[in-house]
């Protein structure tokens, strides 16, 4: 996928209208109009956590692989999704898409791949990310608190 725009760890082959919010002290997002779609993007927090990458679901392309956790709730024909990822830093979703209806959340998934390491290169589709995660995602910590330890790997 060749990328129209990056945010974040998001390659975006389509976009319109991008929006910053202003620096704040709880959370700081973008928005991405992706056909009829906005695409909310998580680009910093107060809220810290890791999630354990070993109990989510897996997607590859080649050889490129990312874990994650997805749920989506419609509202009508209207759908809302949320990603979180094995590795991330932060315990709310990182991406969210809020469509009008299913095409347009399709056409949204299909547009953003995102890049599970440091290399630009290589990236995920959205549009593999096909399983509905159940449940609270599984959060772990990395040192000290109340939460099970992240496993080794993570």
């Amino acid at each position: 996928m060749s990328c129209l725009l990056i945010v974040a760890a998001f390659c975006f082959s389509d976009a319109g209208k991008v929006a910053i919010d202003p620096q704040s002290t709880v959370a700081r997002f973008a928005t991405v109009a992706v056909g009829k779609a906005d695409v909310q993007i998580l680009l910093s927090s107060d809220s810290f956590g890791s999630f354990d990458a070993t109990r989510m679901a897996r997607a590859c392309d080649g050889q490129t692989c990312i874990a994650y956790y997805r749920r989506c709730e419609p509202a009508g024909r209207a759908v809302t999704c949320s990603y979180r990822f094995g590795g991330a830093v932060y315990t709310q979703p990182v991406l969210v898409i809020r469509a009008p209806d299913q095409a347009a959340l399709a056409k949204a998934e299909a547009a953003i791949a995102i890049f599970p390491g440091e290399d630009r290169e290589r990236a995920v589709s959205l549009r593999l990310l096909s399983v509905e995660s159940r449940g609270e995602p599984p959060t772990c910590r990395p040192e000290g608190g109340r939460m099970p330890k992240c496993p080794a790997t993570n």
